[in-house]
C-alpha cells in the first residue's frame, strides 16, 4: 500500500488494485491490515530513500491546468532541490524550462492521453536554475473494482552524468571522424581496431580493409629492422613515441608521415591500446628537400651570392664569397656590402644601383671589389630583390656575381696572343722576300771575299757586310721563331764551344762597364739545340743584364752538366746541360717575375722595349726541349738558369765551315728559283764548285726542262713558295716523269708549304738565306747518301 496525500486528505492506495470505499471494518479486517501495516512501511521506506524521484500525480485531466502532484518522495528533493511538500497541487510541468524538448512533450502527453506508458529522456531545471537530465517512466496506476487508472506514477532517474559521459564520446568520436588528421588505434598487439577517414585519405584503405589487419600493411620496405624495434621498445615501455616515417598507400605510392603513437592506459595502469595520430608530410619534405638542395647549389656554387636585408645589412653568404673576397661568414654577417668597397666607384654609381633595386627592380653591373687582403677583383653581378608572397613587399636583396677577373686576364691574354699573331703574320709575309735578299747580299759578299786578296784594304768592308747581313738573318729567325712560325734546327751542340764563339761579341754587346764571367763546366756532353737560337737566348739574356745594370757589374755565364728531377717527365732523374746567367742587377719584383715571359711586357720605357726578348727566350728553350728557372729579388740581381737535356749519343757536332775543305762536284744539278738574284747567285756558288748547272724560273718551267733535257739530273734545288707552282707540287710531277734524282729544298719561310717526307737521305731541307759553305756541305751530302 502507497499513502498518498493530496489536500491534506491521506490516502491509501495499492498499485494496479481496485480502490474501494472505506467500510466499517471488523474485528477480522483489523487484524488483516495490521498483518499488512509491515509491508506498507517497508514500501514507503523504499520509496522515501531511493535515489530517483518519485512523483504521483491525478490521472485527470491531461490538459492545462493539468494533473497536480499528490506525492513525492524525497528522493524528488534530493534531484531537484523541492521539498515534497512544496510541491503538492502542482502541474509537474514547472520542472521543464526554455531548452526542453517541446516535441518529447508533445510525445509524452499524447501517449499519456492515451492512457500508455511513457519511457522518455527529458531536461529539466532545478530549483537552482541548474539543468539535469532525466530518464522519465510513467505509469497509470490502477485502483476499484474494475482497475481502471486513477493515477500516474513517474519514476525519474538522474542521467545526466550519463548524458555527459555520452555527449563527450560524441563529441571526441565526431572529433576523431572529422579530424584532419589520420588516427589509428591499435590493441597491444599492433592490430588495428579502428581508423578515421583521414586515414583512408591518406592511405586508401577503409575502415573495413583496415580492422583486423597489422598496422604493416602500411610498411614500405625504406626502414630497418631496428627502426621499428626502437618504435615498439618505446610504447611498449609506456612512453610516447614520435618521429618520421616513410610508408606506402594502397596504390603502392610512397609518402612521408609524421607519426606519434601513444600508449593508452587503463584503471590499473597496464596498456590496453595504442593510439597513432599520423600527418602526412609529404609536400613538405618534398619543399624542405627543395630547400636542402637549393642550399646545397647556393653552398656550392663557384659564384659569390650575397642576401642582405631592406637596410642592406648581410644576412647570408655562401662558401664562395669566403674562398673569393676572404671575409669569413661570421665576418660578413651583420655587415654592409660596403666592406668591398676599393674606391673605384663614385658615390653617384651606388646611389643609382640602390635606387634601382629599392623600386622593385633587377640591377646588372660590374663591380671592382677589395678582398680583405687588399687584393683587387672584378664581379659580373646581378641584385635582385625578394618580394614578400603575399604582401609583395621587398623582404630581401639578393646578389649574385661572377668572377671575372680571370676572364678579364684570359681577353688580355687572348689579346696578346692575337698580336702576338700579328707579328708571326708580319714575320712570315716579310720573311721569304727578306731571306731572299739576304742569301743575295750574303752570297755575293762571300763571293767578293772569296776573290780579294788576304791584304786587300775593302776585305773589312765586305765582313762588315757579311756580319750585317748574318745579324739581319738572325733577326728574322727571332721574329720568326717568336711567332711560332719559325721551327729551330735542333742538331748535336757542344754548348761551351758556342759560348766560346760568343765571347768577344758579348764582350762588345756589353760594354767596358761590365765585367763578363765564364765558367765553363767539364764534360758536358752534347745537348740537341738550335746554334742560332742558343746564341739569340744568351745574346737576349746579356742585352736585359745590360740594361738592369747601368751604372755598371757584373755577368756571369756558367756551363754545367746536373742531374735533377725533370718536371716535363713526371720528375724522373734526367741528366740536363744548364746555363747559368747571373747579374748583378736592380732585380726583379714578385709582381715583375711573375711577367717577364708574356709577350710584350716589358719595364723599359716607351720605345726602348719590345717585350719580346724573355718570350723568344722562353719559346726557343721549350722547343729544345728544356726548362727554365729564375730566381730574382729588388737588389739582389737576377739569377736565369736554363737546362737543356743532356744527349747520351753524342752525335756528329757540326764544324764551323772555316773549318773544314769546301767540298765540290761534278754532277747536274736544276735549280728552281722564282728569285732571278737568288737563282742567279746559287747557280754562280755551284758552278764555281764544278757542277753543271741547269736554272728554271719556276716549277713550269723545270718540268719542262724535264721533259726535253737529255742529260741525266742528279738534284733538282728548289725553292719551297713560287708562283703557279709550289715546290712539292713541283717534286711530286717531276717523280712522275724521272724518279733517279735527288731534292734540296730550300726556303726563306714556307708557311703552309712545309715539304713533307724530308728524310735526309734523298731528301733535305735548307733555310734561307744560307752561306756557300753551308750549300756546299748540304749538297755534298746529299749527294753522297
Amino acid at each position: 500500500m502507497r499513502l498518498l496525500k493530496s489536500g491534506g486528505v491521506r490516502h491509501s492506495i495499492k498499485p494496479n488494485e481496485d480502490v474501494q470505499e472505506p467500510k466499517n471494518e471488523t474485528r477480522a479486517d483489523s487484524a488483516d491490515a495490521s498483518e499488512a501495516r509491515h509491508p506498507l512501511e517497508l514500501l514507503e521506506r523504499a520509496l522515501r530513500d531511493t535515489q530517483d524521484a518519485v512523483l504521483i500525480t491525478e490521472y485527470h485531466p491531461i490538459d492545462p491546468p493539468g494533473p497536480r502532484i499528490v506525492y513525492a518522495n524525497d528522493g524528488f528533493r534530493r534531484m531537484t532541490g523541492y521539498e515534497p511538500e512544496s510541491v503538492l497541487g502542482r502541474n509537474p510541468h514547472f520542472l521543464q524550462g526554455e531548452k526542453t524538448d517541446r516535441t518529447a512533450l508533445k510525445r509524452i502527453k499524447g501517449r499519456l492521453r492515451a492512457g500508455e506508458s511513457v519511457t522518455q529522456e527529458l531536461l529539466n531545471y532545478r530549483k537552482d536554475g541548474s539543468e539535469f537530465w532525466v530518464e522519465l517512466n510513467i505509469v497509470p496506476l490502477k485502483a476499484g473494482r474494475r482497475g481502471e487508472p486513477t493515477h500516474w506514477m513517474s519514476i525519474q532517474r538522474d542521467v545526466t552524468e550519463r548524458r555527459n559521459a555520452e555527449e563527450r564520446i560524441q563529441i571526441q568520436a565526431a572529433a576523431l571522424r572529422a579530424a584532419h588528421n589520420a588516427i589509428v588505434i591499435t590493441d597491444t598487439n599492433g592490430i588495428i581496431q579502428w581508423v578515421n577517414p583521414a586515414f583512408t585519405t591518406m592511405t586508401g584503405y577503409t575502415l573495413e580493409e583496415s580492422v583486423g589487419k597489422s598496422t604493416g600493411l602500411l610498411s614500405s620496405g625504406k626502414h630497418d629492422r631496428s627502426f621499428y624495434k626502437d618504435l615498439w621498445d618505446t610504447i611498449s615501455a609506456g612512453n610516447v613515441w614520435q618521429g618520421e616515417v616513410i610508408n606506402r598507400r594502397k596504390n603502392g605510392e610512397l609518402y612521408y608521415e609524421e607519426q606519434a603513437v601513444t600508449p593508452v592506459l587503463n584503471e590499473h595502469g597496464g596498456i590496453e591500446r595504442y593510439v597513432a595520430i599520423k600527418q602526412d608530410v609529404t609536400e613538405r619534405k618534398k619543399a624542405e628537400l627543395e630547400r636542402e638542395r637549393l642550399a646545397s647549389a647556393v653552398a656550392h656554387t663557384v659564384e659569390p651570392i650575397v642576401i642582405t636585408d631592406t637596410k642592406g645589412i648581410i644576412v647570408y653568404v655562401n662558401p664562395a664569397f669566403e674562398r673569393t673576397t676572404g671575409f669569413s661568414y661570421e665576418e660578413a654577417r651583420g655587415q654592409k656590402p660596403s666592406i668591398l668597397r676599393s674606391g673605384h666607384h663614385s658615390e653617384a654609381f651606388y646611389r643609382e644601383l640602390w635606387e634601382t633595386i629599392t623600386r622593385g627592380h633587377i640591377w646588372r653591373g660590374r663591380f671592382t671589389n677589395m678582398a680583405k687582403d687588399g687584393t683587387m677583383f672584378e664581379v659580373e653581378s646581378t641584385i635582385s630583390p625578394i618580394l614578400n608572397p603575399e604582401s609583395k613587399e621587398i623582404i630581401y636583396f639578393v646578389a649574385v656575381s661572377r668572377d671575372v677577373s680571370r676572364e678579364k686576364q684570359l681577353r688580355e691574354e687572348i689579346r696578346q696572343v692575337q698580336k702576338l699573331e700579328a707579328v708571326g703574320r708580319l714575320a712570315g709575309g716579310i720573311a721569304h722576300d727578306f731571306n731572299n735578299v739576304l742569301t743575295s747580299i750574303l752570297g755575293y759578299a762571300q763571293i767578293v771575299l772569296a776573290e780579294m786578296e788576304h791584304n786587300d784594304p775593302r776585305r773589312k768592308d765586305v765582313m762588315e757586310i757579311m756580319h750585317a747581313g748574318e745579324r739581319a738573318s738572325e733577326l728574322t729567325k727571332q721574329l720568326l721563331t717568336f711567332g711560332r712560325k719559325q721551327s729551330v734546327q735542333l742538331r748535336p751542340l757542344d754548348l761551351n764551344r758556342n759560348l766560346a764563339d760568343m765571347d768577344q761579341l758579348l764582350r762588345r754587346t756589353l760594354g767596358e762597364h761590365i765585367e763578363v764571367i765564364s765558367l765553363r763546366g767539364d764534360n758536358l756532353g752534347t745537348v740537341n739545340a738550335d746554334a742560332g737560337a742558343v746564341e739569340q737566348v744568351l745574346l737576349n739574356l746579356a742585352v736585359n743584364a745590360r740594361d738592369a745594370m747601368p751604372r755598371g757589374g757584373s755577368l756571369a755565364i756558367e756551363t754545367k752538366a746536373v742531374t735533377l728531377p725533370d718536371p716535363i717527365n713526371d720528375g724522373e732523374e734526367s741528366d740536363f746541360v744548364m746555363l747559368r746567367v747571373k747579374d748583378t742587377g736592380i732585380g726583379m719584383t714578385k709582381e715583375v717575375r711573375n711577367k717577364v715571359f708574356e709577350p710584350f711586357f716589358t719595364t723599359k720605357p716607351k720605345g726602348e722595349g719590345s717585350g719580346l726578348g724573355l718570350s723568344t727566350v722562353f719559346g726557343i728553350v721549350e722547343q729544345c726541349g728544356g726548362f727554365i728557372e729564375l730566381d730574382s729579388r729588388p737588389g739582389a740581381g737576377s739569377e736565369f738558369r736554363i737546362f737543356f737535356p743532356r744527349q747520351t749519343d753524342e752525335g756528329e757536332v757540326i764544324l764551323e765551315a772555316a773549318d773544314i775543305n769546301m767540298p765540290r762536284g761534278e754532277e747536274t744539278i736544276l735549280i728552281v728559283e722564282d728569285e732571278d738574284g737568288v737563282r742567279k747567285l746559287t747557280g754562280r756558288m755551284l758552278r764555281n764548285l764544278g757542277y753543271t748547272i741547269l736554272e728554271a724560273r719556276d716549277g713550269m718551267d723545270a718540268l719542262e726542262i724535264l721533259r726535253s733535257s737529255k742529260v741525266p739530273i742528279q738534284l733538282i734545288l728548289t725553292d719551297v713558295v713560287m708562283p703557279r707552282m709550289s715546290g712539292t707540287a713541283l717534286i711530286e710531277k717531276a717523280n712522275m716523269l724521272r724518279g733517279d734524282f735527288k731534292v734540296l729544298y730550300v726556303s726563306g719561310f714556307t708557311g703552309d708549304h712545309e715539304p713533307k717526307g724530308v728524310d735526309g737521305i734523298r731528301t733535305k731541307y735548307l733555310q734561307k738565306p744560307y752561306s756557300r759553305t753551308t750549300l756546299a756541305v748540304t749538297v755534298r751530302e746529299l749527294l753522297d747518301t
